[in-house]
């Protein structure tokens, strides 16, 4: 729980939750598309409305959406996190090495990270579909069992263990985007590298990663099962970015930590409210 906590002190103790404003207004955009594209309760509708009759491929792989309108909604969704999400890096990163959380011009704060996050997407979107053509696949093949709850028991059983599986493979490649911003190398390297530094501690950085990330779509799930849809967008678009705003952080604070780099963004305001809990509690 270590990542996690430094997460939250960067986010909201340092400069007085300046920065977690800062980054979340600039992520709304991606919180948005991602609302769009991966709307909470997809799961939880497909169940309780779950029927053993066989569907088209694509049916079941867009959740019933209009496949050409999903395919649009991704690659909108792909260059937008790419955008603002190698800004926002940029950002954090130049807080940690000189201590200053501020925009420098956008097209430059976009340029110098933009390799960095276009290949850890390209790689997040691979094990995404992957997953999801794993998980579509043997829907299918569930779909042709005649008893409706063994296909069912099927479906459920399928996708907890595929999602675990992308959980783990995720935890473990954090770091590609830390590794390649902050040391220049090429993606396969990163790669490895990300693998060989997060193995001794994979447990930390998987609870530190998926914990937010079951806390939004278990509060997702519940409004998509009040049925609510005008809620649900707006949960959903705050949700969102609230939990990207926490992810892009997470990833920097789980590098420096492993490879304890010395960070120079702890503001007076910090060592401060520090020192008085330090008072306090004597």
């Amino acid at each position: 729980m270590r990542y996690l906590k430094k997460t939250f002190e960067y986010l909201f103790l340092l400069d007085r939750s300046k920065r977690f404003f800062t980054i979340f207004l600039f992520l709304l955009p991606v919180g948005a598309v991602f609302s769009w594209l991966m709307p909470s309760g997809n799961y939880i509708k497909m169940i309780s409305t779950y029927t053993a009759e066989p569907k088209q491929f694509f049916s079941i792989w867009t959740f019933d959406s209009n496949l050409l309108n999903y395919l649009f909604v991704l690659l909108i969704t792909f260059v937008i996190l790419i955008f603002c999400v190698s800004i926002i890096i940029s950002i954090i990163s130049r807080s940690f090495r000189v201590g200053v959380f501020k925009f420098y011009k956008p097209l430059t704060d976009f340029n110098d990270n933009f390799y960095p996050v276009f290949c850890s997407a390209v790689t997040y979107l691979v094990i995404l579909i992957l997953y999801k053509l794993v998980i579509t696949t043997l829907l299918g093949l569930w779909k042709t069992i005649d008893d409706y709850y063994i296909s069912l028991g099927m479906a459920v059983t399928t996708i907890s263990i595929m999602t675990f599986i992308s959980a783990i493979l995720t935890a473990y490649t954090v770091l590609i985007m830390p590794i390649m911003s902050v040391t220049g190398v090429k993606l396969k390297y990163a790669f490895s590298q990300s693998i060989r530094k997060t193995s001794d501690m994979i447990i930390p950085i998987f609870l530190g990663l998926w914990i937010p990330v079951i806390a939004k779509s278990l509060i997702g799930s519940a409004i998509a099962v009040i049925g609510l849809k005008h809620l649900l967008l707006c949960m959903d678009i705050l949700l969102n970015t609230c939990l990207f705003s926490y992810l892009v952080v997470y990833i920097m604070i789980v590098y420096y930590e492993i490879e304890q780099i010395k960070r120079e963004d702890y503001t007076p305001h910090y060592y401060v409210k520090k020192s008085r809990k330090g008072i306090s509690k004597d």
